[in-house]
């Protein structure tokens, strides 16, 4: 609106004023693409960047058969395990044979059972589950300050980052970011059926993911 007034200004004192203001328009709007490009630019920078300092920051690993969680302190695995109530079923405990690493098993008993069979509850309920997925990460953060600082990276663009207050899942990176403060069996099948949806082909758009994936919160909670 201001570019629109000056132009009328400019007009009215000089002949030519229109012509250039005009011209200012188009390197305005040349400025802007620029910059946009530049932004647009160093997004992969980001993702780099992310990978990078998560390398440092999640500095240990717990890997279970179909996960890997990644945490920061021991208190992180601890706080997990108590947040995640949830009981898998019998029908996946028959079948289920995998030994965690006994030293961080010892931190959290039964927190590999648990997540899995969480997965395994969620791809049960989902239609058409893949049988074979790729290893999902899970990234323990404090807080939802935190989660949305690591949404902005993987989307930079979003309108209401607040709404993945509790957690997101990055399909870029096959992971799942969540707010230990938030945790909850619920939240956790929540971004697993995100997970689960992007191994389809063709993937489902966004509304049908969001509405499986609430779904699936209030079976599991």
């Amino acid at each position: 609106m201001t570019c629109r007034w000056d132009a009328i200004a400019l007009s009215r004192n000089d002949p030519g004023g229109s012509q250039v203001q005009a011209g200012k328009r188009r390197m305005d709007v040349k400025n802007h693409d620029s910059r946009k490009r530049s932004v647009l630019r160093l997004i992969p920078l980001g993702l780099i960047f992310l990978v990078i300092v998560y390398g440092a920051w999640a500095a240990q690993a717990f890997k279970t058969q179909w996960t890997l969680i990644n945490y920061l302190i021991n208190n992180d695995l601890q706080q997990m395990d108590r947040s995640i109530v949830f009981t898998p079923s019998e029908k996946f405990l028959k079948q289920y044979f995998f030994t965690p690493d006994p030293a961080q098993n010892a931190l959290a008993p039964g927190l590999a059972t648990k997540t899995d069979g969480l997965l395994y509850r969620v791809c049960s309920i989902l239609p058409g589950c893949p049988k074979n997925q790729p290893f999902l990460k899970i990234f323990l953060l404090r807080d939802c300050q935190q989660v949305n600082q690591r949404l902005l990276v993987f989307s930079p663009f979003q309108d209401n980052p607040a709404s993945a207050c509790f957690g997101f899942f990055a399909a870029q990176a096959n992971a799942v970011f969540v707010s230990l403060e938030d945790l909850s069996a619920g939240v956790l099948a929540h971004e697993m059926t995100h997970f689960l949806l992007s191994q389809f082909n063709p993937v489902p758009d966004h509304d049908y993911q969001e509405k499986w994936a609430q779904y699936m919160e209030t079976q599991i909670d």
